[in-house]
């Protein structure tokens, strides 16, 4: 669980299965960047990580792909280069938005990887938490 006050984010972390107390700790970290990270002990080395990037990097990440788009856009009823972002927008717009999620899932991750100074053994096993346009993606990032 993660909560933000101001600069500042609270991670709840639960011990791992080697202790015999129920307690939970709460982590304090200060956020460093845009992302806002939290590191989980789950088993002997798995490790959990829960990463959130705001609306607005996506948002302006779609919004500058759309405009590039439209410029070498050509559709049939306009001149090239002339295609409306809007028009765009809801003919390309969730592919675009999909493709830009993807790559900044995967910058997100090397990001809060090196902001939390971890050192993965492999890939991580992503699964979206928070993929609703207008809402801060959120992601569970999994590994060794």
């Amino acid at each position: 669980m993660v909560w933000h006050f101001g600069n500042y984010t609270f991670c709840l972390d639960k011990p791992s299965q080697q202790s015999e107390t129920d307690k939970f700790f709460i982590i304090f970290k200060y956020r460093i960047s845009r992302i806002n990270s939290c590191i989980e002990t789950l088993t002997g080395l798995e490790r959990r990580m829960t990463i959130e990037v705001p609306a607005d990097k996506i948002e302006s990440q779609v919004q500058s792909r759309l405009q590039e788009a439209a410029k070498t856009f050509h559709m049939k009823g306009f001149r090239k280069g002339k295609v409306p972002v809007k028009v765009i927008k809801n003919r390309f717009g969730e592919g675009v938005r999909q493709e830009v999620v993807g790559e900044v899932m995967s910058q997100s991750w090397v990001e809060a990887v090196t902001q939390e100074k971890v050192k993965p053994a492999g890939q991580p096993r992503i699964e979206p938490k928070n993929l609703e346009e207008g809402k801060n993606l959120e992601f569970i990032a999994t590994f060794e």
